[in-house]
């Protein structure tokens, strides 16, 4: 069925990090070192610029726009990164932090990811519902794409859906400046796989790790939970969720008068 995505009502990457974070609360004092649970991967540098394709369509690409100056003042990681010595040695719990903390790398954070516009564009393609939207047409799937998505509606002088997307995240003078904070760089990449669909890590990947290693990743896993339920971080994303279905439906009752 055809319905634009709003976030607020479906957190993909919950379960994963529910279970993950149940499996860590069984495992509390089990690792004596503080230390030793913070080893990361450093698998993220998202301060290059982003490129997101339609996955079948690779010829059909866009950016976001220009989020330089949209990054709040605000660093995200866990609230004991070394381990809270009063407590769990592997507390999940995840704080912000006004001033950068020197002992990790972080990269701005798309609260609302910015492939999950290209992957509803995609589900498009098989979806039952969908299907009504392009299959009328003598074009295939891609070019449809890029005629009614990607380029303005004919004789409409309003942008291309595909811009209104993009005006919904973070970008520099944003009206309605969505909170785009630091998030630490494995906890970033995390959060994009799970919301991408991909595994956290793959299964031979996860095999060649010791247990420490293996922990450190679910317990990272676990935060990115913890991040989601911030106030700020629901906040925007609320607000882009809810501009990203405005977006859609805007453009499907337009949509539908060109079909007529």
């Amino acid at each position: 069925m055809f319905s634009p995505p709003n976030l607020t009502r479906t957190h993909g990457f919950a379960v994963t990090a529910l279970v993950a974070a149940v499996f860590l609360s069984n495992l509390t004092g089990y690792f004596p070192s503080y230390k030793a649970i913070t080893k990361r991967d450093s698998v993220l540098n998202s301060v290059d610029p982003i490129e997101v394709v339609v996955p079948s369509c690779p010829e059909l690409a866009f950016n976001p726009y220009n989020y330089d100056n949209a990054v709040a003042k605000a660093w995200m990681d866990l609230r004991f990164p070394t381990g809270n010595p009063k407590g769990s040695s592997i507390d999940p719990e995840a704080a912000t932090y006004k001033d950068k903390p020197s002992y990790d790398n972080y990269g701005r954070e798309h609260i609302y990811e910015v492939q999950l516009i290209a992957l509803f564009i995609d589900a498009l393609r098989a979806d039952a519902t969908g299907k009504l939207l392009w299959d009328g047409w003598t074009l295939g799937f891609c070019d449809w794409v890029d005629t009614f998505v990607f380029q303005p509606l004919p004789s409409s002088t309003e942008p291309a859906l595909i811009n209104n997307l993009k005006r919904c995240l973070p970008y520099d003078n944003n009206p309605n400046q969505p909170y785009m904070p630091w998030l630490e760089e494995d906890a970033n990449s995390i959060k994009a796989s799970a919301m991408n669909g991909d595994k956290i890590r793959t299964e031979a990947t996860f095999k060649k790790y010791d247990w420490t290693e293996r922990v450190a990743t679910m317990r990272t896993t676990a935060a990115v939970m913890s991040y989601m339920t911030d106030t700020d971080v629901l906040k925007s994303l609320s607000i882009q969720s809810n501009c990203i279905e405005k977006a859609w439906v805007d453009w499907l009752g337009k949509y539908v008068i060109l079909l007529s």
